[in-house]
Parts: structure tokens; C-alpha cells; sequence
């Protein structure tokens, strides 16, 4: 994956991960994807796109999705 820019937009890591923008951005709210907001723009490093993939998230998982799991109630 060295061929990955140490950082990417959204649009970037979309292509990169060939998946819509909405894709990523849902990843991001809900915390499986990091990314940091500088002013307007929503940065995402190559580190948090390649744990993505390695171990299906790249950040901490909110309280509810953990909560929904233990119900039963996550999708896989």
C-alpha cells in the first residue's frame, strides 16, 4: 500500500478503497474510520485507511454499536 499518500480527502480514500463517498463517510461517523477536520476540510491518513482494512476500524467504535452488538442487533 505504499503507493497510498500519507494523507487523503474523502474522495481520495473512495477511489481508494473503491467505494462511494457516502461509503466513507458513513465509516467515519460511525467511528470505524478516523479521520481529523482541519477548518473545512476532513483528512484521513493512510495509517487509519490501512487498520481499516487489517482489522475493520480505524477508531473507536461508539458506545451504542457495541451496545446493539451485545443485543444481538449489529449487523456482521
Amino acid at each position: 500500500m505504499s503507493e497510498i499518500p500519507p494523507v487523503m480527502n474523502v474522495p481520495e480514500v473512495a477511489e481508494v478503497l473503491r467505494v462511494s463517498q457516502s461509503t466513507v463517510w458513513r465509516l467515519i461517523r460511525s467511528g470505524h474510520l478516523r479521520a481529523t477536520r482541519i477548518g473545512r476540510r476532513v483528512l484521513i491518513t493512510r495509517q487509519a485507511v490501512e487498520t481499516l482494512l487489517e482489522n475493520g476500524t480505524s477508531g473507536v467504535i461508539p458506545w451504542y454499536w457495541e451496545l446493539k452488538k451485545a443485543r444481538g442487533e449489529a449487523r456482521a
